[in-house]
């Protein structure tokens, strides 16, 4: 029995796996077209995704990571935002990583920002707050908007991002500029998260991120305010409030 021929739709799957994965073509060939397309769509999303990380590298260097990022992650939807969540990652195990370690840091500050930029903002449930004077604090869980994410580093990534995003486009920061936010004191903690307004970035302290992490596995009130009694719960919940993080209690 003869073998069966292939499909439209064998040929279809054959094709896109040989663009996907950046085969070697013919010069000229219709595929290699595509693989061209394909490629610079990868480093325009990663510029967009990452456009501090981007400014830091240089166009060249964007090319490169995206193509290897290709090889482990592909895209997971018809829209390009969602690609790059493994960048932080692939920075990490690259041989960028021992003279920039705060690259891989930069990309997962970034990825977060992208992301909460992208997710919806849930309004407060303000009626839940009566349960902070009706029920037993070990009853309690506090309710996050979706979007919060916690990065930590032992870099000024605040400091970093900001500067870069101040650059007028074509410019650089300066070695000094660079050198000056380096040495600047963050507490490395930061709050990334969307509000009504904007996505924002707040920078908090150890603790504070703690409580936010236990909040973020559900530990209860009750629970948070014995393993943190010397936060200030009062003075906490109004700066959650004011940030929009909180969306209520149950």
């Amino acid at each position: 029995m003869s073998d069966q021929l292939p499909t439209v739709t064998d040929y279809q799957a054959s094709l896109l796996t040989s663009i996907m994965t950046f085969s070697p073509s013919a010069p000229g060939s219709g595929l290699q077209v595509y693989q061209h397309n394909l490629q610079m769509t990868a480093v325009r999303s990663l510029s967009i995704a990452f456009p501090v990380l981007a400014a830091m590298l240089g166009e060249e260097a964007v090319y490169v990571l995206a193509r290897r990022l290709f090889t482990s992650e592909k895209p997971c939807s018809g829209d390009w935002a969602d690609w790059g969540r493994t960048l932080p990652a692939l920075l990490r195990s690259s041989e960028l990583h021992e003279e920039y370690p705060y690259l891989a840091d930069i990309a997962a500050f970034e990825w977060a920002f992208h992301r909460a930029a992208r997710s919806r903002y849930v309004a407060l449930q303000a009626d839940t707050l009566n349960s902070l004077t009706q029920c037993e604090p070990d009853t309690i869980r506090i309710r996050l908007q979706p979007s919060l994410t916690l990065v930590s580093s032992a870099f000024p990534l605040f400091g970093l991002w900001q500067l870069h995003r101040s650059q007028p486009p074509g410019r650089a920061p300066g070695l000094a500029e660079l050198e000056a936010v380096m040495q600047t004191e963050e507490s490395g903690c930061y709050v990334i998260s969307q509000s009504t307004a904007t996505t924002q970035v707040m920078v908090i302290n150890a603790q504070e991120y703690q409580w936010l992490e236990g909040v973020k596995q559900g530990m209860t009130l009750g629970t948070l305010l014995d393993v943190y009694p010397t936060l200030d719960f009062a003075q906490w919940l109004t700066t959650a409030l004011t940030n929009e993080w909180v969306t209520g209690l149950s």
